[in-house]
């Protein structure tokens, strides 16, 4: 299940979205992973889990390609810069338009990368110690400002924000069927 999960979703095409594909290989109890700056590659694979569980243990990650609005230099820039420790690191090697890091952040990216901040406080990180550059011919690539990271006791997006997040960003919800969000209220 797990394999035939991974190639349909990497050769999708037909008549049932991406995100029915997802509910489904979600049913066969495959566990679907946020996409990640060091881990995900071009398309849909396959990674491992330690602990034995049933098929296998293993999920499949979700490609960087998903995210909209990375382009294929962007990618390609992102792949030649691994491994990244941090967002400023990212930023540093990897000089992707702004937008494009904002998406990224949005869909999940920097979830295992940076454990120690939410989607509002890297957002916040990235507005404050970022700017444009301007007047030298390349227009939204960050510079860096300064080196010191504190982030403010920022909330995390509740359960509804972050499932628009990933339709948004990725088409597809990866944490949370909506239906979840108002299962009570349904009752």
């Amino acid at each position: 299940p797990i394999e035939f999960s991974c190639a349909l979703l990497n050769h999708h095409a037909g008549m049932y979205s991406r995100r029915t594909i997802v509910e489904e290989i979600r049913r066969m109890g495959v566990t679907i992973l946020s996409p990640c700056i060091n881990r995900s590659a071009e398309t849909f694979n396959i990674e491992p889990e330690v602990k034995k569980r049933p098929l296998g243990g293993k999920k499949i990650r979700t490609s960087l390609r998903q995210v909209k609005g990375l382009s294929s230099a962007s990618l390609e820039r992102i792949f030649a810069g691994r491994p990244f420790s941090n967002l400023v690191d990212f930023i540093r090697l990897a000089t992707i338009p702004r937008r494009e890091i904002e998406a990224l952040i949005l869909a999940g990216a920097f979830d295992s990368t940076c454990k120690g901040a939410n989607h509002p406080q890297l957002l916040w990180e990235l507005e404050s110690r970022y700017r444009e550059e301007s007047g030298r011919g390349n227009p939204g690539i960050l510079t860096l400002d300064t080196d010191t990271t504190e982030y403010p006791p920022l909330a995390d997006y509740p359960p509804w924000r972050r499932l628009c997040n990933e339709l948004e960003h990725l088409e597809m919800n990866i944490h949370v069927h909506p239906v979840s969000l108002c299962r009570r209220r349904l009752e």
